[in-house]
């Protein structure tokens, strides 16, 4: 037995229900946005023309463009997959008979993997790893 009780109680304290309900998970989404954030200006900042020239002024506005209409991608799709995985159909019937949270989580990984895979792919070295090995 442990000394002060049950070491599995339930938390009963409203500031450890708090930070383990809202703050932490706030907090790992700010820190998620922090990244992609930076992550989105260092693919930017490598992008190159054809002739391996960086962007012009023009070209990265229409790029920014790009990669910000797939946060509108991003929503539609989530909204889309929450219906078929939660939600019910037509006339009452589930589209996807047993789905759970679970498998609604599961579905809206499946981007993000994507995006993991194609950057691997796509996108290239920096200019200063690149030089610091040779090229």
């Amino acid at each position: 037995m442990h000394p002060r009780g049950d070491p599995h109680a339930p938390c009963t304290h409203t500031w450890q229900s708090r930070l383990f309900i809202t703050d932490l998970p706030l907090a790992l989404g700010n820190a998620a946005d922090a990244v992609e954030i930076v992550s989105a200006g260092y693919i930017l900042r490598t992008f190159k023309n054809e002739d391996g020239s960086s962007l012009n002024s023009t070209q990265k506005g229409a790029t920014v463009s790009l990669i910000s209409s797939f946060w509108m991608v991003g929503s539609a799709f989530a909204a889309i997959a929450a219906w078929v995985v939660l939600g019910d159909g037509f006339g009452g019937r589930r589209i996807f008979p047993g789905g759970t949270w679970r498998h609604y989580a599961l579905v809206a990984a499946l981007p993000a993997v994507a995006a993991l895979l194609l950057t691997f792919i796509f996108v290239p070295e920096s200019p200063r790893f690149l030089a610091r090995q040779g090229w």
